[in-house]
């Protein structure tokens, strides 16, 4: 390594002399290194900074090998690499959910699922992680089956939800003071010759309505409220439930998803199932365009064009056209990302998006799927154009800081400084470095 240190400290002139711009690029499918394998059928993603720097985090059922070792349901991506989080991973069950929070003691990441330890450390289906170890978190989930998660400030600090099925007080639990207790009396009956044989709440999301912030279930459920029969979907305003429209959303017995979008119109909670979406204004239900099929994930992303909504699940069609169990809708007509993601020649089964936090325009993809693209990928990958590796920083430009980043990563030994992915540092990514840093990548 000495021949490229020497050449690597001789290079502030020839690269502050030069400032080229970002090429363009098509984007594409991906596969995140060797993926996730496993029956990723249930999954969530979420972006932290545990202290080592952001990172995507996924939560599911897979089983990932590291230096040889097994990680089960829970791992970090740091754009290079996968690792573990604190450990191995889980025991039992599958992570369902994912949400970040400061509780007042420093942001951490929670996840929620069937498990009962992580890395060693008990946890009856509620764990967090603060960047240097696992706590369980309550004493359990009040015997619900957990299904989402979500933080909803009230207006006194925000808090952790859980929804799910099977705790005969409420399908929402609610972290106080590390203790879970019942949201409301949320619990309702079903409809047995619909979608299950028992209420459940599915997808939470916190929406404004004109009226305040307030945190929205959906799932399958009916239930009477005081101000009106509570149908599909529900409303707490941090004191009590209530009912979202007279009928709840029409047409939707089962709902998969939540989410909000702007689409031109104003913002507005979006509720997806039975193969349509439904939009919510405050004041009435409407019809919203919707590529059928199920529909695991709404997705509303700034992606350099302007805000758009992705939506994710399992179809083949948006709009016409082929799509692969992901589109994109700009308010206007739908897109198809590459030929999407495939499982045995069907389209995938997609259930979490996530951006990137190195790349605004990229999205990354996770599910039950074999192919991205046309490419090989398990479980999870990326859309959009490759990472830039001359931009050691980050910045979203290239200059004479990508060089101090470069070259103080080389000349420590840092593992990312392998620009050519060799699995060695030498004067090969040095020479990479160079040719991408003058090629705007």
């Amino acid at each position: 390594m000495q021949l490229a240190s020497a050449l690597i400290l001789s290079l502030p002139v020839v690269l502050a002399t030069s400032a080229p711009a970002f090429q363009p690029c098509e984007p594409a499918w991906r596969s995140v290194g060797p993926g996730l394998p496993g029956e990723s059928t249930l999954g969530e993603l979420a972006l932290f900074d545990d202290g080592a720097g952001p990172a995507l985090y996924a939560g599911g059922s897979f089983t990932i090998a590291n230096g040889g070792n097994p990680i089960r349901g829970i791992a970090r991506w740091d754009g290079s690499a996968w690792s573990g989080v604190g450990g191995k991973g889980i025991s039992g069950g599958a992570v369902v959910g994912l949400a970040t929070m400061d509780d007042g003691s420093g942001l951490a990441i929670y996840m929620i699922g069937g498990f009962n330890s992580v890395s060693g450390v008990a946890a009856r289906g509620a764990a967090r992680w603060d960047g240097d170890a696992w706590t369980e978190v309550g004493e359990g989930l009040l015997n619900l089956h957990p299904m989402a998660l979500a933080v909803f400030d009230d207006g006194e600090g925000p808090a952790l939800y859980a929804g799910g099925w099977g705790n005969g007080e409420s399908m929402v639990i609610r972290l106080v003071d590390d203790a879970w207790v019942p949201a409301g009396n949320l619990a309702g009956f079903a409809d047995r010759f619909s979608c299950a044989f028992i209420p459940y709440v599915q997808d939470l999301t916190v929406f404004d309505d004109g009226s305040g912030p307030a945190l929205y279930a959906g799932g399958h459920f009916y239930l009477g409220g005081d101000s009106g029969d509570i149908i599909h979907v529900a409303r707490w305003d941090g004191h009590a439930w209530g009912p979202v429209g007279p009928w709840g959303p029409p047409g939707i017995t089962c709902v998969s998803a939540l989410g909000v979008f702007d689409d031109g119109r104003g913002p507005a909670l979006l509720a997806a199932g039975n193969e349509a979406i439904n939009r919510w204004d405050g004041h009435e239900w409407s019809t919203f365009p919707s590529p059928g099929g199920d529909i695991n994930d709404l997705f509303s992303h700034d992606d350099g064009d302007g805000l758009a909504l992705y939506v994710a699940g399992t179809f083949g069609k948006a709009g016409g056209h082929l799509v692969n169990s992901i589109a994109r809708w700009d308010g206007a007509d739908w897109t198809a990302l590459g030929s999407g993601v495939t499982r045995q020649g069907q389209p995938g089964d997609v259930s979490a998006l996530s951006a990137d936090w190195n790349d605004p325009a990229a999205l990354f993809a996770f599910g039950r799927f074999d192919h991205a693209g046309g490419g090989l990928a398990t479980n999870l990958a990326r859309w959009g154009c490759p990472p830039c590796s001359a931009d050691c920083d980050r910045s979203g430009s290239l200059d004479l800081a990508d060089f101090l980043c470069f070259s103080s990563k080389y000349l420590a030994g840092d593992p990312s400084a392998d620009c050519e992915a060799s699995g060695a540092l030498d004067l090969f990514d040095f020479l990479c470095f160079t040719n991408a840093f003058n090629e705007g990548c």
